[in-house]
């Protein structure tokens, strides 16, 4: 199986030593295509995962048996994601962002024209938030190193069922959304997370090149993690 090679920094405080420089870490998402490979793992392939990658992205709960041998797995949770999908029994649908029409919009991905696997939920909404922190809350218990933060992004990727960005209505001003106003509701929910788990590594996967680099909330949002995904950079 090929290594998904992701860069992994560090920041002051971390639990994590620095890697020593000529150093590389590896981690895996540890994705349906993995199934193959861990299902019924062997001691020897076991004991090769370990060897081989620093830190594995799992998803709950089918990752959750494999922590007994692998223990060193984030579990990934998407920071602004409501599935459209049978994953939702629809109570959380008042928590999706809505364009100026009322229709529901979508994380801007995988989508179709008529709908998009992920509706965009409100990052400033109190309730969407302690939901959140509680649906990570029972990941961590299976025994989960950390949090791996999908789509934490100070920039407002929501779209249409086109895959087209749109400002959405922003519920707590009834006006299209100010991308500071985005910037600013996700950086404290990333904080808020942070407190919620002090003792875990937290992930980060942000698009944060895309923001204003010398707006302040960048400093706050690298703070708020152990460890910073480079993807596709």
């Amino acid at each position: 199986t090929a290594a998904v090679l992701i860069g992994l920094l560090a920041p002051a405080g971390s639990q994590a030593a620095a890697a020593p420089e000529g150093e590389v870490r590896l981690a895996k998402g540890a994705g349906s295509e993995m199934d193959r490979w861990m299902i019924g793992a062997s001691p020897e392939r076991r004991a090769w995962f370990r060897r081989t990658y620093e830190r594995m992205k799992g998803y709950a709960p089918w990752f959750n048996p494999r922590l007994s041998w692998y223990p060193d797995a984030w579990a990934y949770q998407d920071l602004y994601a409501i599935y459209t999908d049978e994953r939702e029994d629809g109570s959380r649908l008042r928590w999706v962002l809505r364009d100026g029409s009322g229709r529901r919009l979508y994380i801007p991905w995988g989508c179709d024209g008529s709908d998009c696997p992920q509706y965009a939920a409100d990052p400033g909404d109190p309730g969407f938030r302690r939901a959140w922190i509680a649906d990570a809350a029972r990941k961590l218990r299976a025994g989960y190193r950390g949090l791996y933060v999908d789509d934490a992004s100070l920039a407002m990727f929501v779209s249409d069922a086109e895959g087209d960005l749109v400002a959405p209505i922003d519920p707590r001003t009834g006006r299209p959304m100010r991308k500071e106003d985005w910037r600013r509701y996700v950086t404290e929910f990333l904080e808020q997370i942070r407190h919620a788990f002090p003792d875990v590594e937290i992930v980060h996967n942000s698009n944060w090149w895309i923001a204003p680099l010398d707006d302040p909330l960048h400093g706050r949002q690298v703070r708020a993690a152990d460890w910073l995904v480079i993807e596709q950079a």
